[in-house]
């Protein structure tokens, strides 16, 4: 009997740091089954108007924030929703996942390709927005969808540019 319970304490130890070696693992590296997205745009703050056909002047970056809806589907406490760097000039695509600044999606919450660019206005905040509201509520201007195909397991660096939307670290 004494040797069971050693075995089964054992057993129980051994369980137990392997849960918590692949925890700490998974909270410092994206899994294979998981993507993280940052979305940049190369379009001057004057072409955003265009990129959205909407009149020249629509777009002001003191009233107004670019903002993506991923392709993803999220209950609680976490966004599906990513704002727009203008910074496309500094993508690192080397960048290592931190917790503390990236958000990771796993495969019960990713959906398709579809992505959705909007104009919201400042001051609505981002968890909030969701483009199947009609425009003009929750403060947004104008949005436009487009298909891109991502990769799970990486941090996804996501391009929009006038003439097409893409992956930049294409590695």
């Amino acid at each position: 009997m004494k040797k069971v319970l050693i075995t089964l304490a054992l057993i129980i130890v051994v369980a137990f740091i392997g849960i918590q070696v692949f925890s700490v693992y998974n909270a410092n590296n994206i899994m294979s089954n998981q993507a993280v997205f940052k979305v940049y745009t190369s379009l001057d703050k004057s072409d955003i108007d265009d990129y959205f056909n909407l009149e020249a002047g629509t777009f002001n970056p003191q009233e107004h924030y670019l903002l993506c809806k991923l392709p993803v589907e999220v209950q609680g406490m976490k966004s599906g929703n990513a704002t727009v760097n203008f910074n496309a000039g500094n993508i690192d695509c080397n960048e290592i996942y931190d917790e503390r600044r990236h958000i990771k999606y796993d495969n019960t919450e990713l959906r398709g390709g579809v992505f959705t660019l909007m104009i919201v206005k400042s001051g609505t905040p981002a968890v909030l927005v969701n483009p199947e509201d009609m425009l003009g509520s929750r403060g947004i201007i104008a949005s436009k969808q487009f298909q891109l195909n991502y990769n799970r397991g990486k941090i996804n660096h996501i391009l929009i540019s006038e003439d097409r939307n893409s992956k930049y670290c294409n590695k």
